[in-house]
């Protein structure tokens, strides 16, 4: 586990390592406006399962999944 303090100055570094992590297949937690959000490749069924598992989320509760696109919807 690699863990990042966000501040002013390192935005664009930690969104890069963020990227990183997700586009290869692993699972990120990122501040939002009001609560940390726990993120994934939404189409990686093993990133996908690692947040159910890092939840204790039963199988039968889906996950929010946002889109940057209405054709993706």
């Amino acid at each position: 586990m690699k863990t990042l303090k966000l501040n002013e100055n390192n935005n664009e570094e930690l969104l890069t390592v963020a990227g990183e992590i997700v586009q290869g297949g692993g699972v990120a937690v990122v501040p939002t406006d009001t609560v940390y959000g726990i993120v994934c490749d939404g189409l990686n069924k093993i990133a996908k399962d690692r947040i159910f598992e890092i939840k204790g989320r039963p199988g039968n509760k889906p996950l929010i999944g946002f889109v940057n696109t209405i054709e993706k919807v």
